[in-house]
């Protein structure tokens, strides 16, 4: 231990003597370190970081599951109290279902999430509470109007002790707070939390009506809206309760064959991103995770592949004094073990400054995302000991991989040569093509390519987002959303403010036609469904089946949003009559050797006799509504005169783009109708697509990829000018030989532009062929833009091929300034 101290404090007094390169060094790497440590701190939560419940490997999922088709559905609450009953496998076993609610705030409401959930909800989870107490038996059924609040939502309602107890006003109605979860809570899944629970009979006050059979009672079996999870008992595999499930859904089978038919029960493990009636695993969040961790672990070489050709420079400059400490006994072994130590010193007081960047990057990555959704991001951004024993390994990782060329070199010293100070740099290349000092920098090229490439992959994908055409018209739209029933409206009066507000906003001068619909393009609401041509029969094959996306509109949508009415009609003013308007894609799917008009589809996935069968009376033109879909679905509209939903955007066309004293005169007409009704958006169409979840996750990609990619170009930069300025300073003699016997400058000049260049153009070529190879992989992840895109590679190759010149004319410069006399001084 006292030789280690000795060692360390001696390579801290080597470090000292030359503080501008160790401050270099510690930059140049803490650039890479940090970008890890980032990376792995947003992995860690993803992926490693425990839930907040106990024994996570025994929470299961029971899913339902139609034996004829695979298609999935939910629960409904009469076969979850069966199998409740009757299932023998779980300790507990409980129904939930997420909705988003209205929380009144003085005179504002604000939406957010809550669960619906059994009393015995958080008894599956094994939990206990941060305050008060979770819901009992009594208070699933009884119109208990009590509720539990999430840990975030108790602090940012100010953490006070007296919250048990308070009230709290839901949709227009008065909840008792009666507990509060504890911190780290939130259900199934680590990214999507509510912001509170409620008992499940709240569903017939507080359930959305985004689903095409909502409005159904509690008990109605056909009613398939909840999500069922579980805690095994001990001692029960998986296996032996998919048998007690599947035996409890054979009985519901016989018993109801009319909604349980053909279906049965499955059991699945609980995915850290659950949040629907589908078996999900987390292997699409552990693919992302890996393509992160590989561009970062990218960047963290080109850094090391730097830092290494810096110190390995820094170490031929310290030959004299490694050829003395052999001269005076010192083994290999241990001037190897200094040199590795001073790395690691460096490399530690980089990754200090990396575990700043990890403790600051995803704290400024959830404040752009929460921007942009209603409900808790559970992902924590503190800093565990995960993050921080990642930080130490990447540190040691790099000290290895830096110290090595160094300390090899310090492996085979030519004692003689090294004492009489002979170092000589001249005729380097000896004929070669590459010298050996040169293939650090050329691998740093290659691996800049492949960040630069990604970079610009992302970054098109994103332009293109940008200039997205919707197949409506953007410039001169606006939307209002707004939600009657978060303030106490019901159906009727609902659309009674609903035909209000289009008249009093088609009023107003500057706007030309107004009209509403349940959802609105880009949004972060998308209804589906299945359908079928009606003549495919009751039961179709799958090949039949279409899954498609879904809306109700009213009367002037269409025409409003300026999408084109390709055959028939739109829908008309007292539309109340079972009729669709269907896009093209939808009419070529079902009846490609037939008119669509006049024909009848079956919604596959409704039980209600009313809305089994729906007549086409219009094909209108395709309208995009969403970016990060390869293959966007079909679409059906059916008219809000027929079916009603409270959560509706009212879409404005104007005369000219709109601006902000236009929306707010749409605001002051709003408040004319109801001064209590919650704007939950208002926005130019425009700056809605450009505030999206979509173009926010494209563009945040980019942005990433961008850094990267920059700090890459800046490390080669450093790279390519360190290693030919030192070049050029150890061939200081043979240069002054040369233009002693009649090389001008010129050819000096190109002489050493020409050896940068070969080593950039072998780096570009090699740094191609990978990036052509990480662009296939990358393909999933774009959007619009070809893996293989002409121009991104073009341009990468131009931008990287420019940087290296540039770095490599300041060296060439120095060189055509040799003067042959000082240079020959010596000899």
């Amino acid at each position: 231990m006292s030789t280690l101290a000795r060692e360390i404090r001696f390579a801290l007094r080597n470090l000292r003597k030359s503080p501008g390169t160790t401050l270099l060094a510690v930059v140049v790497l803490a650039l890479g370190i940090g970008g890890n440590s980032a990376m792995f701190h947003i992995v860690s939560s993803l992926l490693f970081r425990p839930v907040g419940y106990p024994e996570p490997e025994r929470l299961m999922a029971v899913l339902s599951r139609d034996t004829e088709t695979g298609d999935r559905r939910g629960v409904s609450y009469a076969n979850y109290l069966d199998l409740r009953a009757a299932s023998t496998s779980f300790e507990n076993l409980a129904a939930y279902n997420l909705s988003m609610v209205g929380i009144g705030d003085g005179e504002e409401t604000r939406r957010a999430f809550g669960d619906m959930v059994t009393a015995n909800y958080f008894d599956a989870f094994g939990i206990n509470p941060h305050r008060g107490r979770f819901l009992r038996p009594e208070e699933e059924s009884s119109d208990a109007r009590v509720a539990v609040l999430s840990y975030g939502l108790w602090e940012r309602r100010g953490g006070r002790e007296d919250a048990v107890g308070s009230s709290l006003v839901l949709n227009g109605i008065p909840y008792t707070v009666i507990g509060v979860a504890p911190p780290g809570f939130g259900g199934t899944s680590i990214v999507i939390a509510p912001d509170l629970w409620v008992p499940i009979d709240s569903a017939e006050n507080l359930a959305n009506d985004y689903e095409l059979d909502a409005g159904r009672a509690l008990d109605d079996r056909a009613s398939h809206t909840f999500s069922v999870v579980g805690r095994l008992r001990d001692g029960v595999e998986r296996e032996q309760a998919n048998a007690d499930t599947a035996r409890v859904a054979a009985a519901l089978a016989s018993s109801f064959p009319r909604v349980n038919e053909h279906y049965t029960f499955s059991v699945h493990p609980i995915s850290r991103i659950a949040g629907s009636a589908s078996p999900e695993t987390d292997a699409s969040m552990a693919r992302l995770s890996m393509l992160l961790v590989s561009m970062a672990t990218v960047l963290l070489l080109v850094a090391g592949l730097n830092l290494a050709t810096l110190l390995s420079a820094r170490s031929v400059a310290r030959r004299r004094e490694i050829a003395v400490r052999f001269a005076l006994g010192s083994g290999r072994l241990q001037v190897v073990r200094q040199l590795l130590i001073e790395s690691l010193l460096i490399a530690l007081a980089a990754g200090g400054i990396g575990l700043i960047v990890a403790w600051g990057g995803p704290r400024l990555l959830l404040a752009s995302a929460e921007r942009f959704v209603p409900f808790q991001i559970m992902l924590r951004a503190d800093l565990d000991w995960r993050v921080v024993v990642a930080t130490v390994g990447f540190c040691v990782l790099a000290a290895l991989f830096v110290g090595l060329l160094p300390a090899l070199r310090a492996m085979r010293p030519t004692l003689a040569a090294d004492l009489a100070e002979k170092v000589e740099g001249g005729a380097a290349r000896r004929g070669r093509l590459l010298a050996r000092a040169d293939l650090p920098v050329l691998c740093e090229i290659a691996l800049s390519m492949v960040l630069l490439v990604a970079a610009g992959l992302f970054l098109r994908g994103a332009l293109a987002a940008g200039n997205v055409d919707p197949g409506f018209e953007l410039d001169r739209l606006a939307m209002v959303e707004i939600d009657p029933s978060l303030v106490g409206y019901d159906e009727t009066r609902g659309r009674e403010l609903i035909l209000r507000l289009e008249e009093r906003l088609a009023a107003i001068p500057g706007v030309r036609s107004a009209a509403s619909a349940g959802t609105v393009p880009f949004g972060l609401i998308s209804l589906r469904e299945s359908v079928a041509a009606s003549e495919a029969g009751a039961a179709p094959e799958r090949e039949d089946r279409v899954d498609i996306r879904f809306n109700v509109a009213g009367p002037g949508y269409f025409e409003t949003m300026g999408v084109p009415v390709l055959r028939g009609r739109t829908f008309l003013p007292t539309e109340a009559a079972a009729v669709a308007v269907v896009d093209e894609r939808l009419a070529e799917r079902l009846w490609p050797d037939a008119d669509a008009l006049g024909r009848r589809l079956r919604l596959l996935s409704v039980e209600s006799d009313e809305l089994a069968e729906l007549e086409v009376v219009g094909v209108v033109g395709e309208i995009s509504e969403s970016l990060l879909e390869r293959d966007p679905l079909p679409q059906m509209w059916l008219s809000n005169r027929f079916r009603y939903m409270a959560n509706s955007h009212l879409h404005l066309r104007f005369e000219s783009p709109p601006d902000v004293e236009t929306l707010g005169r749409v605001r002051a007409a709003i408040r004319e109708v109801d001064a209590h009704l919650p704007v939950l958006a208002l926005l130019a169409m425009r700056t809605h697509l450009e505030s999206s979840f979509g173009i926010w996750a494209l563009r945040a990609a980019s942005r990433l990829f961008a850094v990267f990619a920059a700090v890459a170009l800046l490390l080669t930069l450093v790279g390519v000018y360190g290693v030919r300025a030192y070049s050029v300073a150890r061939r200081s003699r043979e240069i002054g030989i040369r233009m002693a016997l009649g090389s001008s400058v010129g050819d000096t000049l190109r002489m050493i532009l020409r050896e940068g260049m070969v080593v950039a153009l072998v780096g570009s070529a090699v740094g191609l062929l990978l990036a052509s190879g990480v662009a296939r992989l990358l393909a999933g992840f774009l959007y619009e833009v070809s893996p293989s895109d002409p121009l991104v590679f073009g341009l990468s190759f131009a931008l990287l091929f420019g940087v290296a010149l540039l770095a490599c004319l300041g060296p060439a410069r120095r060189a055509a300034r040799v003067d042959p006399l000082v240079a020959l001084r010596t000899e």
